[in-house]
């Protein structure tokens, strides 16, 4: 489900004409998730790779200064 609703919200972002010339900034809040993209980076990647969205950043917020 989350799949569908994150492909959706990257094809409705495509269809801006500013965002197709100057890309997307994807923030990832993730407190108490610390594990998130080592558990899901693969899913993760090819889940960009396969939008129709350029991706110019992404950047993760965390709770845990450990990460």
């Amino acid at each position: 489900m989350q799949r569908r609703f994150l492909m959706y919200l990257f094809c409705t972002a495509a269809q801006e004409k500013e965002t197709q010339m100057k890309g997307a900034v994807i923030i990832y809040y993730g407190v108490g998730h610390c594990k998130f993209f080592a558990d899901r980076g693969a899913k993760i990647t090819e889940l960009l790779r396969s939008v129709p969205l350029r991706v110019t950043a992404i950047h993760c917020c965390y709770d845990n200064p450990l990460v």
